[in-house]
């Protein structure tokens, strides 16, 4: 897959991003919650485990630039390309990493699939917007701490929420995505 550019990358994430409300929106509310496997989360714990994972990175796209410098430091590598990251993640999938505890999302029943599937999408949007606000030159030269892979550039962690969102899909509904 070759994404490189802002105008890729949002098209790449609405694309992951839909994938996901597409696949939600064609299961039932019992399914929604229920695991697919012992031990292994369900379509709506995936979903909310999307979102943890996109708020803190909206988080961080919103926050001043020098703030970031001094927080995280700046790129001083080659920058990976989006197969690159991709396999960097799932190597140290292989290599049994798993989400941080608090990646993983509680009460699903309770929320709702509705109001989980608006959040999600909410995220999306937020996101969108945040990646128009951000030069190429920036995207490239600001880190954020991946738990899992380490220091990534604004533009590899973007690429890595695309992947990981698919990742997620196939999980869910093997044959999508």
């Amino acid at each position: 897959m070759d994404i490189q550019d802002k105008t890729q990358i949002k098209a790449a994430l609405r694309q992951s991003f839909g994938s996901i409300v597409y696949a939600i929106n064609d299961i039932s509310e019992e399914l929604f919650t229920q695991a697919r496997a012992e031990g292994k989360w369900s379509p709506g714990e995936i979903l909310g485990h999307l979102i943890l994972s996109t708020k803190p990175l909206n988080k961080a796209l919103t926050m001043p630039k020098p703030l970031l410098q001094s927080t995280f430091g700046m790129n001083n590598r080659k920058e990976r390309t989006f197969d690159e990251v991709r396999q960097k993640y799932y190597s140290r999938l292989e290599e049994g990493v798993k989400a941080p505890e608090n990646m993983s999302y509680r009460g699903v029943a309770e929320k709702g699939k509705e109001a989980m599937i608006n959040s999600f999408t909410d995220e999306l949007g937020k996101l969108l917007v945040h990646v128009d606000t951000w030069s190429e030159k920036d995207l490239s030269d600001y880190v954020l701490p991946h738990p899992a892979i380490g220091k990534l550039t604004i533009r590899e962690m973007l690429f890595f929420t695309h992947f990981h969102t698919e990742h997620h899909c196939r999980q869910m509904v093997p044959q999508t995505v």
